[in-house]
């Protein structure tokens, strides 16, 4: 029976996963210096994607975390040639995460006595109003 071996030691002996691991190590310390260096503001809404060819790709969540990326790309790259990372440009790109929302219950009436909301909406015209608190009213119920 041969000897067991570590997941370390199948990640190292096989030549694309090794290019696989070097390039995750690679993106991990790179995220770890982004987490550095950028500015609070934006490093939540930004990732390191790929890193191909000395051209980094970050990815943002939004348009305007990629703008003031855009903004800082010069200084992020000088940043990131200082701590010895070979990167000779960035591109930004935008990805929108999922976002799970989490359906709200209705919430209760800010009245306690739901007849003086009933004498408001019997106190109104007809119309977009009236309407409304009736449905709200219904919805109540």
């Amino acid at each position: 029976m041969p000897p067991a071996h570590t997941l370390a030691h199948y990640l190292q002996t096989a030549d694309t996963l090794r290019a696989y691991t070097r390039q995750a190590q690679r993106l991990t310390e790179v995220a770890q210096a982004l987490a550095r260096i950028l500015p609070p503001a934006v490093r939540h809404g930004a990732r390191p994607a790929c890193w191909n060819a000395g051209t980094l790709v970050i990815t943002t969540d939004n348009g305007a975390i990629a703008a003031k990326l855009k903004q800082l790309t010069p200084d992020l790259l000088f940043k990131l040639k200082n701590q010895g990372h070979e990167v000779s440009a960035i591109r930004i790109a935008v990805q929108v995460r999922e976002s799970r929302a989490v359906p709200q219950s209705p919430r209760p009436l800010s009245s306690p006595d739901p007849a003086s909301w009933r004498s408001l909406a019997d106190s109104l015209e007809p119309g977009n109003l009236k309407n409304a608190i009736e449905r709200l009213l219904a919805q109540r119920s």
